[in-house]
């Protein structure tokens, strides 16, 4: 469940021509997340008699006076957003219980998101030298905090392969610990070694190590990618892609591993191929300039490919069928029309109507009526949009919107090459039908073009984009209805740009007639008309795809109020809500069951993942506003355990992000629901921030994935949305 996005000032060969060593140490850092600590430098892991461990200062005494301190107390510190307050509480309550296992991990898990990481060394080797302290469950989750992997993580590698070997026992403490906990820490473990075998310069034996964590734990896709990139740099491009295809299909978060992949394809001599894994690559990492670099590099040094690409585009377009559509909705006009947004800011593109058409310009007023399965070609200049035939033969023009529409309500539209969710990991291009009216909407010489049609027929293509269509029946009515509420509540949300919702992922991802299916549209109907509302107004009913067992509210997420509360998975429970640190810690890095986690409809790398993302690349996304980055801070979290805030510090100044922004801001992580790590160069500055993360989406409202499970379990569409929507009544509105 890893991904990597490295440092983009490296050399643009990095991920396919430097050494497997380096990037195998870059790798490893993933992991620094489950080990807990790192030091900045080797010659202070000298570890203190409980006595010595730092303790009380006169500011933390002034904290407590003459109460003692709790460890609610200082978790509620923690998310309010007082990091400093609760970092000191928890040192207080470290001091006065010193082998108050919980309180130290807690203390240790701030520590380390500060790069803090010689007081988080004395910490947890102060339990470790305790024959006295508290017991805990050891889980899979648990590996970051054993003591001896700061000894690698430290760059004391002699030292850590003299200890370590090869692991694969466990103490007679620990016989009685579960199977699959032993097999997940020991393939963690071959992982380290294998990469202290390659720090050492033995990258037979660190492969090796590898495959040995392969065959423990299947699930390994880190693993896998680092295996991948050994293959490559021996040029056994056979199983450089085996292992590269099975990391990405374990965990298709991993992009890095999509550029050394369409690297081996080229190097097998498979041009096209890899110039379309190239492009997948590029249009997933927008932000990685390298990739672009070399995409470009390659396409001016093989034009042929390109040219040859366009060629076999324009007998596509001639020989393309245009699906008809075979089911309506009863009674469309007395439904909103929902004007959907397909795309913005072209130059041109082509569409094909399937049946005969008319072209229509301001007033309604018919300007060419055309004959089905013609291929146009649409262009704009200024406010002028103009319609040709691919030979370039003038149909149409105006200043402003022009409109197409079949004249019979079953043909569609085709268009051609949509380009769909850049930056994320759907990205890529596909073509689509669409039923009603295709608008041209022209604006600084790009072109924006709407699909308008009834609501109903709008939902027939949603609920499927949305969700898998094989899902239980009562999951597919629940996501069409909170699907339907939340079009009613943000129609006209995009109205400077000319429509109500955005066919992307802004809104609701829309794939025209070409994503329909006969479940999904048999449970549109099924709810035909049945929405949720909350104080007499549509409910604003968002959904993510897995909420990790835990909802948040939308006031904590966004601001504002809103009538979306957070929910908790019957299935999961914690000694206090919310959680402390380490136990949030704990329970992100592990895996219990909920409905969010069922083996039928989730993907395990939504929900538990990793991410390491470079300082640099942070900086970019941010446009380099704080200067070179010092350090990064959660500041507040929401009860589920999602991030609030983070403060970014800087040489040139702070800056403070919130809600689903932080994602983004960080690199592209799957949700705000992690806790992280700095990894820091010889000058304490951070190179990389190691994320281990919880779910996928924002977190608010229903969870797909949850739904899917409780609809499995028996329980009805009604049921579900109570579940997630609490506030929020259901009700027919035709």
């Amino acid at each position: 469940m890893i991904s990597l996005k490295l440092k983009t000032v490296f050399n643009s060969n990095l991920y396919y021509s430097e050494s497997f060593f380096k990037t195998g140490y870059i790798l490893l850092l993933i992991y620094a997340l489950t080990a807990g600590a790192c030091c900045k430098s080797a010659d202070t892991l000298i570890k203190p008699a409980p006595e010595e461990i730092p303790g009380k200062t006169e500011t933390d005494n002034s904290l407590r006076k003459d109460m003692s301190v709790s460890l609610s107390e200082a978790s509620e510190a923690y998310y309010s957003g007082d990091f400093e307050k609760s970092a000191a509480l928890f040192k207080e309550l470290s001091r006065e219980e010193p082998y108050n296992k919980r309180a130290v991990l807690s203390l240790v898990m701030l520590l380390n998101e500060t790069g803090s990481y010689d007081e988080s060394y004395r910490y947890l080797s102060s339990l470790a030298d305790s024959d006295s302290i508290e017991e805990l469950p050891m889980i899979s989750g648990s590996l970051w905090e054993y003591t001896e992997l700061p000894l690698f993580l430290g760059g004391r590698v002699e030292e850590y392969l003299k200890t370590a070997g090869e692991p694969g026992f466990f103490s007679a403490e620990e016989d009685s610990i579960d199977l699959k906990i032993k097999n997940d820490i020991l393939s963690e473990k071959l992982f380290f070694t294998a990469l202290a075998f390659k720090d050492a310069g033995d990258t037979d034996t660190a492969a090796e190590m590898l495959e040995k964590a392969l065959n423990r734990k299947g699930y390994f896709p880190s693993a896998s990618l680092l295996l991948g990139q050994y293959y490559f740099e021996k040029s056994d491009f056979a199983l450089a892609g085996k292992n590269l295809s099975t990391a990405l299909r374990l965990d298709s978060n991993q992009t890095a591993g999509r550029v050394i992949l369409a690297k081996t394809i080229l190097a097998e001599g498979r041009l096209s191929e890899g110039h379309a894994a190239l492009k997948r690559a590029a249009a997933v990492r927008p932000w990685d300039i390298n990739t672009a670099l070399f995409l470009k590099e390659f396409e001016d040094n093989n034009p042929d490919i390109i040219n040859t690409k366009i060629a076999v585009e324009e007998k596509r377009r001639l020989a393309a069928s245009v699906k008809k559509a075979s089911v309506f909705t009863p009674e469309p006009e007395i439904m909103p029309q929902v004007r959907v947004g397909l795309a913005d800011d072209l130059r041109e593109l082509y569409i094909k109507p399937g049946g005969d058409f008319q072209i229509s310009g301001n007033s309604n007023i018919i300007l060419f009526e055309g004959e089905k399965n013609q291929v146009l070609k649409i262009t704009s200049s200024n406010s002028t949009v103009y319609i040709k035939t691919e030979d370039n033969n003038d149909i149409a023009e105006t200043n402003g919107t022009l409109s197409i529409k079949c004249k019979s309500p079953a043909d569609t539209i085709l268009m051609f090459n949509v380009v769909h969710s850049t930056g994320y990991l759907s990205a890529g291009k596909e073509d689509r039908a669409y039923r009603g009216k295709i608008s041209l909407r022209p604006e600084n010489s790009r072109i924006t073009v709407i699909n308008t049609l009834p609501l109903e027929e709008y939902l027939y293509s949603v609920v499927p984009s949305e969700i898998p269509s094989y899902w239980p029946e009562e999951a597919l009515c629940t996501q069409a209805v909170a699907a339907r509420s939340y079009t009613l509540a943000n129609m006209g949300k995009f109205g400077k740009k000319g429509y109500d919702v955005s066919g992307s992922i802004k809104s609701a991802f829309y794939r025209g007639l070409t994503g329909e299916n006969e479940k999904t549209t048999a449970a549109v109907e099924k709810t035909r008309g049945i929405v949720l509302k909350a104080e007499d107004k549509y409910l604003n009913a968002f959904y993510s795809a897995n909420s990790a067992g835990r909802t948040e509210s939308a006031e904590s997420v966004w601001g504002g109020k809103y009538p979306l509360t957070g929910v908790t998975d019957p299935h999961l429970s914690f000694e206090s809500d919310p959680p402390a640190p380490y136990e949030l810690a704990r329970w992100i890095l592990s895996e219990p069951e909920s409905f969010s986690s069922h083996p039928d409809y989730y993907y395990r790398s939504s929900y538990r993942w990793r991410l390491i993302v470079t300082a640099d690349e942070i900086e970019a996304i941010n446009r380099h506003s704080v200067g070179d980055i010092i350090s990064i801070t959660t500041r507040g979290r929401g009860n589920s355990g999602r991030v609030e805030k983070i403060l970014i510090k800087g040489t040139k100044g702070e800056q403070i992000i919130k809600g689903d922004k932080i994602r983004n801001s960080l690199g592209g992580l799957r949700s705000s629901l992690f806790i992280m790590m700095p990894k820091l160069d010889k000058k304490g500055m951070p190179e990389y921030f190691i994320f281990a993360g919880a779910g996928w989406g924002h977190g608010v409202g229903m969870c797909q994935t949850g739904a899917a499970g409780m609809a499995h379990e028996g329980y009805s569409y009604s049921e579900i949305l109570n579940h997630y929507y609490p506030q929020a009544e259901l009700t027919s509105i035709y």
